[in-house]
């Protein structure tokens, strides 16, 4: 079900998928429009040259006086899979056509029940696709002195994204010897981005 704010704005759209891992390429959806009270939501991005590219983010407010985003709830809709790290997006419909404006992982499910107990909410942030780059560690994993493009498409397959888009780069970056434990993807790849002066982002529908 979408929803539209006004005659002429675009259909909005609210999924999750309840199912897969964060690292899973699967997908199965969840239209759940119908209970969205509240949705904002930014682009990855950065505000100068000199910093380094931040995730996009998500808060919302669902309504959950059924119960079915409680966790704890084994008679809900979505049990057992209200819960972290589960994949979320939001899309437009316009003019018969469908735009992803945003994909991302909810991080957090906040129970509350407003209106002294007589509403029930739940409140949801989320993170972009970059995310699951902050997630995956490179302990162990080494790479040859490639080019800036050939080196992020690389970690991209390592941590499991096959959305990718990449410009050719016009650097080249050293062999990196062996990563430590705890050396996170999302930040080797924001040293590439600034040898390159490129930029890495996940666009709306899920694609770094």
């Amino acid at each position: 079900m979408s929803v539209r704010v006004s005659q002429n704005s675009p259909e909005l759209t609210f999924e999750i998928d309840f199912t897969n891992d964060p690292t899973n390429s699967t997908r199965s959806w969840t239209d759940v429009s119908s209970d969205v009270r509240q949705l904002s939501y930014t682009r990855a991005g950065r505000n100068n040259e000199l910093q380094r590219t931040e995730p996009g983010t998500l808060s919302g407010i669902l309504n959950n006086r059924h119960g079915n985003y409680d966790p704890s709830n084994t008679a809900g809709s979505y049990y057992p899979g209200v819960k972290r790290m589960r994949w979320c997006r939001v899309s437009a419909v316009w003019a018969g056509t469908t735009y992803r404006r945003w994909t991302g992982l909810i991080e957090t499910w906040r129970q509350e029940w407003p209106g002294g107990g007589k509403d029930a909410t739940v409140t949801i942030s989320g993170v972009d696709a970059l995310k699951v780059l902050n997630l995956y560690d490179l302990d162990n994993k080494s790479y040859a002195s490639q080019l800036t493009s050939a080196r992020a498409g690389t970690v991209l397959t390592d941590a499991g994204i096959t959305g990718q888009s990449i410009a050719t780069g016009k650097t080249t970056v050293v062999a990196s010897g062996t990563f430590a434990l705890g050396s996170s993807a999302l930040s080797h790849l924001q040293d590439v981005e600034e040898t390159e002066n490129g930029l890495i982002f996940a666009d709306g529908g899920g694609t770094v």
